[in-house]
């Protein structure tokens, strides 16, 4: 197994370091995808906010010809 680890390119850290290893990514990974929720949620916010007077709406259906 360990050699299976070492052929992927996986290095395997043994004892108190893999322990505390483990922990330090499971914390900055949560850290993270906390992060990306935020900000994903921050962007929807914006994103949906629309103000829309009606010159800029009658815009959406001129064809151009002026009448």
């Amino acid at each position: 197994m360990v050699a299976a680890a070492e052929a992927a390119g996986v290095t395997v850290v043994a004892g108190r370091r893999s322990k505390c290893f483990t922990r330090s990514l499971y914390w900055r990974l949560r850290a993270a995808l906390r992060r990306l929720h935020s900000e994903r949620g921050r962007w929807r916010r914006q994103q949906l906010c629309f103000h829309y007077d009606a010159l800029s709406y009658s815009l959406n259906f001129d064809d151009g010809h002026g009448g």
